[in-house]
């Protein structure tokens, strides 16, 4: 994807359904949690959700739960983070974001509040890629964003 592709000069490691060998759309959140608590120390966590009735995958929200655990102890604690979301919807995921953002500061990461999101996710991307410009260029700035500070 694309935002594995900016992710490649990172050390940042990005985990799919496919890790585990799941058929997308299907998997286990406390496999997905396991494999995020045997990253400890990893420098950011980018999360990945599609929008399912105005919110973030049950698969995601689950993950996210189990990997705050035990509390403040829990390998996710003050990690960094940020959200990307899809839509086929044209608003953007914009609920799906705002829901995960939330679950990510309970569970006690260091989320960055800026998020980004694709509407009419069926039509947005060409060979893999953002077709539009503004739009990859703004995912371009949020995952530089990963390493800087977020402000309090």
């Amino acid at each position: 994807t694309r935002a594995e592709e900016l992710l490649e000069s990172r050390s940042i490691r990005v985990l799919s359904g496919r890790d585990f060998g799941m058929p997308p759309g299907y998997g286990s959140a406390r496999h997905a949690a396991s494999a995020i608590a045997g990253r400890p120390g990893a420098d950011a966590l980018v999360v990945v959700t599609p929008e399912y009735n105005g919110t973030l995958s049950s698969v995601v929200k689950n993950t996210i739960d189990w990997a705050s655990r035990p509390r403040e102890a829990a390998s996710i604690h003050g990690t960094r983070a940020i959200v990307l979301a899809a839509s086929g919807a044209p608003y953007g995921a914009e609920w799906a974001r705002k829901d995960a953002v939330r679950s990510l500061q309970i569970a006690g990461a260091d989320v960055v509040e800026e998020t980004f999101g694709v509407g009419s996710s069926f039509e947005a991307f060409a060979d893999g890629r953002l077709v539009d410009s503004d739009a990859d260029a703004a995912l371009q700035a949020l995952i530089t964003r990963l390493g800087a500070p977020v402000a309090a």
